[in-house]
């Protein structure tokens, strides 16, 4: 017996019926593709937003700061900790950075704003916030006196490109601090409280503007597959006087939110696929009740009962494979488009931020082999496990029974 040919005849007898599991399969398949997808894709956004612009993978400051900051609990500049800490290995990246509130005013405007200095040349290995500038210029070393603002901030204040503003706060030795700088750009898209209230300038100028040496802050950068908790042990062991945290430890919400992520998607599998199971559970009963004397015939000439359930997970195949088919027409051309392209919700918010990190409006789906596969393999399941009891049931049917059934 060829049991493709008879089972490929079995799934389009009743054309109706096949065509309607075909379709449901299908489009289960696609909408968890696009959806695990755009969740990869929202998932790496956030953690990308979170490593590459705001955190780093690692931060190092005195101990103390991260639960009351101060000026005064910074980083001694005689320990140098950065220069050891890419000594570690290749691919390993540290950058200080000197931070300070105060306030910054305008001709027309005045507004608080979060200082942070840093080392122009060695920050962009750390971060890549000079990516996020959407007006002007980034920092640059020959120009001391330039600075770069939040997009927020720079509406706030009224200013353009090349204005001057002025800073004024406390210096570490006590005394007023105000000086003159020059706007070289505005920086987007790196969550509120940069958008709000940030403010970069080279590492030097604020130093001086402080009158302060130490650093409050150490970023450290990796490879992405890098066991950051070995390398923040290595990294404690190296400065035992100072605080070590991951991104992770830094924003325990947004990792929580990362990770829930995942979850959420499970869920989803299986409150789709469980609709789908039964669609197909409800089919293939059907098949076999309407087919009840045929399979008493088939094994009254002597097919097996284990033929008989072969020829169930045969045509079950027969229409998962088309499903498949169905759903890759479908997939590749939205895929493209929206890895490519992606949703662009720009023109409903300039930004968007989650936990105080930025996130790209622009919402691209990411797909992957891990992203593509999983929707497949659970389907796969569910459809197979669907038809077990149809299956056992055809298989075990008695011939004489079966063949005067009414």
């Amino acid at each position: 017996m060829n049991s493709f040919k008879l089972a490929w005849r079995n799934v389009w007898r009743n054309r109706r019926r096949s065509v309607v599991t075909i379709l449901a399969m299908s489009l289960a398949l696609f909408a968890m593709v696009q959806y695990s997808g755009f969740m990869r894709g929202y998932q790496l956004d956030l953690s990308n937003s979170a490593v590459n612009v705001e955190m780093g993978h690692i931060q190092i400051h005195a101990k103390g700061y991260l639960d009351r900051p101060s000026m005064y609990k910074n980083i001694p500049a005689a320990q140098k900790p950065a220069t050891r800490i890419e000594q570690l290995g290749p691919g390993i990246f540290a950058s200080s950075r000197i931070l300070g509130s105060g306030l910054l005013a305008s001709a027309d405007n005045s507004a608080a704003a979060m200082f942070r200095g840093l080392d122009v040349a060695k920050d962009k290995r750390v971060s890549d916030i000079y990516k996020r500038v959407n007006n002007g210029q980034w920092l640059d070393a020959k120009d001391p006196g330039g600075v770069v603002i939040g997009a927020r901030l720079a509406r706030i204040l009224n200013v353009k490109i090349g204005d001057e503003l002025i800073f004024l706060t406390q210096a570490a030795d006590g005394s007023t601090a105000n000086q003159l700088f020059t706007l070289r750009g505005t920086v987007t898209g790196a969550g509120e409280n940069v958008e709000r209230a940030g403010v970069f300038m080279n590492l030097n100028r604020l130093s001086d503007f402080l009158a302060m040496e130490n650093a409050h802050q150490i970023m450290v950068r990796t490879s992405d597959d890098a066991d950051l908790n070995a390398l923040k042990n290595k990294i404690q062991m190296m400065a035992p006087r100072l605080t070590v945290n991951t991104w992770k430890e830094i924003a325990p919400e947004l990792a929580s939110m990362i990770d829930y992520m995942s979850s959420v998607l499970f869920f989803m599998y299986i409150l789709v696929y469980i609709s789908i199971g039964i669609v197909v559970l409800n089919a293939m009963l059907m098949a076999v009740f309407e087919r009840i004397r045929e399979f008493g015939i088939m094994k009254a000439i002597g097919v097996s009962p284990i033929g008989v359930f072969q020829m169930i997970v045969v045509e079950t195949a027969i229409m998962l494979g088309c499903s498949l088919l169905a759903a890759t027409v479908l997939c590749i051309p939205m895929s493209i488009y929206l890895s490519t392209c992606g949703i662009d919700l720009s023109s409903q918010m300039s930004t968007m931020s989650v936990s105080g990190v930025g996130v790209n409006p622009v919402m691209k789906a990411v797909f992957d082999v891990p992203t593509v596969v999983a929707p497949l393999v659970v389907l796969t399941l569910v459809v197979f496990g669907a038809i077990v009891y149809p299956a056992l049931k055809a298989a075990l049917l008695q011939p004489v029974n079966a063949i005067h059934h009414q």
